[in-house]
């Protein structure tokens, strides 16, 4: 699932994306806020996550990332894209494959701790229709 850049929302999606962006913006000499929302397209994690929705991203330590979780990273081959995939194999020396749910081959470029954004909350999935 892809990240919706926030320039392209629909109104209530801008919205509440920004609210939500302001609940938790750190203040400029502070750590990283522990979560932040995101809004996701794209069907690659389906049945997992329909989309249009907003998820909750937890920043985490890039050691905590276990089989199964579902990361979101940003992609090299694609500037300025975020892509939110399950982990499912790990190399050695620690970074890992991804793979969307819907998708029939892995990602062809390895999550790291340098393109690491966090995993989601998949308890906190809202769709937009909802």
């Amino acid at each position: 699932a892809a990240c919706q850049p926030r320039g392209t929302m629909k109104a209530p999606l801008l919205l509440l994306a920004t609210i939500a962006a302001l609940a938790i913006a750190p203040a400029s000499h502070a750590t990283p806020a522990p979560r932040f929302t995101v809004a996701l397209t794209g069907r690659s994690m389906l049945p997992l996550i329909v989309t249009p929705c907003v998820v909750t991203i937890e920043r985490c330590s890039f050691d905590a990332i276990r089989k199964g979780d579902v990361l979101l990273f940003r992609r090299r081959a694609e500037l300025g894209t975020n892509t939110a995939h399950k982990a499912f194999k790990q190399m050695p020396g620690g970074n890992w494959w991804t793979k969307g749910t819907g998708n029939r081959f892995p990602d062809d470029e390895l999550v790291t701790p340098d393109n690491f954004l966090g995993r989601l909350v998949l308890s906190k999935v809202k769709t937009l229709h909802e």
